[in-house]
């Protein structure tokens, strides 16, 4: 055998030491070598590995190419596929054969990276087993449109967005919980379901534009109009078994079209919009029920008389009576307020346009005065719930509603409450503002209600079944019309 390693005995006999010339054992234990290089196994010799250039190619004065088949690179760790996509893979091989080229096999040009000696030079006819491995996988999952942006807007609903319609400070039951985190994802995953994961793709991505996280206003915006884009054709097409989906995505899409009043150039009154979402859907959803009889005693005064003076010929004097049982469902949310902030309370004040009458709701889409302030009166109320998906309403919407009403309104008593409620930001000194009444305190939280251990829901401390009557809240005076009265804080939203 000389020193090239090209003795006929060692190229028919298995790897073992290369330079001892020794008979041939078939059975002779030994380590075999997966990682030598490309030369050494097409010769079909033992590679002793050296880097950069084995010792067999380095007395041959061949190029030494190295294969990388070691486990770090393989594509079913999950580390070597966290973060991989097509565009890389492909840059990083052309790169190499770039290499490979210019270098012309010198040993002084291998690349070390880390102090690892890695190859330079690939077969361009013989892919490496890394992209056979990868490439299948990774071709059939973006085909799919779902990229690293959507898993990482996924990821952001598992683990924080599936609260957003939590109630309350004690939060809501696990069951509940449960279908939120877990049964709406599996749907959104089923083929025929791909509106609901626009839905809830586009609801992370509104939470975390308004949380301030890496997401901006404009790809927000874009995911929301492709959510409602495939929400809409889903409905009009729809089937017995994207039924549940539907649903599921038309509680999210209430929350999805609030990101309008947080971005610019969103015309006043779109709240209007808003109602009529919620209007289509508030059938399907647990609503309070309501005493109106107890409810009517907490209108406020000046809404009551307001009301009580639409002239005759004006356009909503037809509709006076629709606006008076309007001011009821204002009222069960005065009344409500008492006691405290409960779940009920601020189920009641997210689904309060469900209740309203078509007429009152048709006069505040023709932009009728007495029913914008009605609607001005109920907005401060949105600034009570803990949801992010609500900040931004208030502050958006009653400047609007004052500037559409014009400056013949814009001094009427009956908008005191509202503009003053833009400059409280104490959930408190809201809340006395709201009931009239400064001595106001909020009760203690409400009791939990159990079922085999666990939590199912809550109640209330009061229910208007049982409100005590008192009279009608007084007008305002000039204690809670100052200012000066309400300290600010961080505890209420917009």
């Amino acid at each position: 055998m000389d020193s090239n390693g090209n003795s006929p005995t060692e190229q028919h006999s298995p790897p073992d030491e290369p330079q001892a010339p020794r008979a041939y054992h078939s059975k002779r234990p030994h380590r075999k070598s997966r990682t030598g290089c490309r030369t050494c196994k097409t010769r079909k010799v033992k590679c002793d590995e050296g880097r950069p250039s084995c010792r067999n190619c380095t007395l041959r004065q061949t190029t030494c190419v190295y294969v990388t088949t070691r486990p770090a690179a393989n594509s079913r760790s999950p580390a070597a596929n966290s973060h991989s996509s097509p565009e890389p893979t492909t840059a990083s091989r052309t790169s190499r054969k770039k290499s490979s080229s210019t270098q012309n096999g010198s040993p002084s040009s291998r690349d070390y990276s880390n102090g690892t000696p890695t190859a330079t030079e690939e077969d361009p006819t013989s892919p490496p087993p890394i992209a056979a491995s990868v490439e299948p996988h990774d071709t059939q999952f973006f085909n799919t449109g779902f990229d690293g942006e959507d898993m990482k807007l996924m990821w952001w609903y598992s683990t924080y967005g599936y609260l957003s319609f939590s109630t309350g400070p004690l939060g809501q039951p696990a069951s509940v919980n449960r279908v939120l985190q877990i049964d709406i994802p599996q749907l959104a995953f089923q083929p025929q379901n791909r509106f609901l994961m626009d839905m809830v793709l586009s609801l992370s991505a509104c939470h975390m534009a308004t949380m301030q996280q890496d997401m901006s206003i404009q790809r927000a915006a874009a995911y929301r109009g492709r959510a409602f884009n495939s929400y809409k054709r889903a409905v009009m097409e729809m089937k017995p078994e994207t039924r549940p989906a539907i649903l599921a995505a038309s509680l999210f899409l209430t929350a999805v079209e609030t990101q309008a009043f947080r971005e610019p150039n969103t015309p006043p009154l779109y709240i209007i919009n808003w109602i009529s979402i919620w209007r289509g859907i508030g059938d399907v959803f647990f609503r309070p029920v309501l005493n109106l009889a107890a409810a009517s005693d907490f209108i406020p005064e000046e809404l009551s008389q307001l009301i009580a003076s639409i002239p005759k010929g004006h356009p909503e004097y037809p509709i006076k009576e629709y606006h008076e049982l309007t001011l009821k469902f204002l009222g069960a949310l005065h009344a409500e307020l008492l006691n405290g902030l409960a779940p009920i309370t601020q189920i009641l004040i997210t689904t309060w346009s469900t209740y309203l009458p078509q007429p009152t709701v048709n006069a505040m889409r023709q932009r009728q005065p007495y029913s914008l302030i009605i609607l001005a009166h109920y907005l401060p109320f949105l600034r009570l719930v803990d949801s992010w998906w609500l900040e931004g309403i208030t502050s958006h919407e009653i400047p609007g509603i004052i500037q559409t009403l014009g400056p013949d309104w814009a001094n009427h008593p009956a908008l005191d409450v509202p503009i003053l409620s833009l400059q409280v930001t104490d959930k408190l000194q809201l809340a006395k503002l709201l009931l009239r009444d400064g001595t106001y305190d909020f009760p203690p939280l409400p009791t939990v209600v159990q079922r085999g251990g666990e939590v199912v829901g809550f109640s209330s401390l009061m229910s208007l079944k049982t409100l005590p009557q008192r009279p009608k809240t007084p007008s305002l005076g000039p204690g809670l019309l100052d200012p000066q009265a309400y300290p600010s804080g961080p505890q209420v939203g917009q």
